[in-house]
Formats: C-alpha cells, structure tokens, sequence
C-alpha cells in the first residue's frame, strides 16, 4: 500500500464510502417499504377487524337489551307505536350482528381467527333467533311463554359471550403479534442505518 499514489488511495476512499452510502441507502429503503407493508397490515387488516369486532360485540349486548326492552313493553302493554320501535330494534341489532360478524370473517387472515368465527357463527345464528323468540312472545303478550323461554336465551347470550371472547382474544394476539414484529424490524433498521 506504501506505493500507492495518494490519487489511487484517495479513489479506492472514494469508492468505497460510495458503497457505505449504496448499502446504507438500500436499508433505508428496504425499511421504509417493511414498515409500509407493516403499516398498511394494521391499516387495512388489524384496526378494521377490531372495529367489526367492537361492533359485533355491543349488538351482541344491544340484542338482549332489545329483548328485555320487548318483555317491558309486553308489561306495560304493547300498542303498535311501542310494537313498531321493538322491532325495528331487532331488525337493525340482529342485521348488524350478522354484518359485523362477517366482515371479522373476511379480514381474517390466519387460520387461529378463521377458526374463532367459523366457531362463533352458529353461536350468532342461534342467539339470534333465541332473542327473536323473546321478541316475538312479548310483541305478542305471551308473558308466561317469555319467561319459559328466558333460560334458553340467557345460556345463547353466554355460549356466544364466550365465542366472542375467545374471537377477540385471538384478534388482540394477532395484532400484538405484528406489532411486535414491526417495532423488531423498526429497531433493527434503525441499528443498521
């Protein structure tokens, strides 16, 4: 190296912080399209189905408030303005149970979560048609019947309580999952840059 000219050194100094800057230009860029990737994970995966998630578990909530709204209305009497504002309750809080659920459905992108709302379906179904029971007995003044049928309704109100629950468990993990990975390569980036 003592015969090299200061040119030659200069150009081999040169060339080589130039490769510094290739490679170092290279993380950032392979970073900033991981972390993209990671983002849009969470933007279009992760927050959407925890919404749906939400949704699908306050109509879980709102369709038995429906019911015992029914069963109040059948013990004050029922008249059709009071009859009409049940069933229009029913009709958007079962709807949208159903809509929520599906959408959870088609976000889903591992098998675990696939499995939670292929299990949670039926469970939905069922409920569903336990508050319609409520609903329709009450609208109709059969109060003894309504109280036979409240047990039934009760344990469909548990059993998908439980569906959801493992549903939404499993949603969390996933999103933990991936950020956990996104702040491993965010720091690992940042190491390397």
């Amino acid at each position: 190296m003592n015969r090299w000219s200061v040119q030659r050194k200069l150009f081999l100094l040169s060339g080589f912080l130039m490769a510094i800057i290739v490679a170092v230009g290279g993380v950032g860029k392979y970073a900033t399209t991981t972390l993209s990737r990671d983002l849009e994970m969470v933007d279009n995966v992760h927050l959407p189905m925890i919404r749906n998630m939400t949704l699908a578990d306050m109509m879980h909530e709102g369709l038995r408030a429906t019911a015992y709204h029914a069963i109040l209305v059948s013990v004050q009497g029922v008249n059709a303005e009071n009859k009409q504002i049940v069933q229009d309750e029913f009709d958007v809080n079962s709807k949208s149970i159903i809509k929520y659920t599906d959408e959870v459905e088609k976000l889903a992108i591992d098998d675990v979560i696939k499995q939670a709302v292929a299990d949670a379906k039926p469970a939905v179904i069922n409920y569903v048609a336990a508050a319609k029971v409520i609903v329709d007995l009450s609208l109709s003044s059969q109060k003894d019947q309504v109280f036979a049928k409240m047990e039934e309704f009760e344990k469909a109100f548990k059993v998908l309580e439980g569906k959801f629950d493992k549903l939404g468990d499993e949603i969390e993990k996933a999103a933990d999952d991936d950020k956990g990975k996104g702040l491993a390569e965010a720091h690992l980036f940042n190491m390397l840059s």
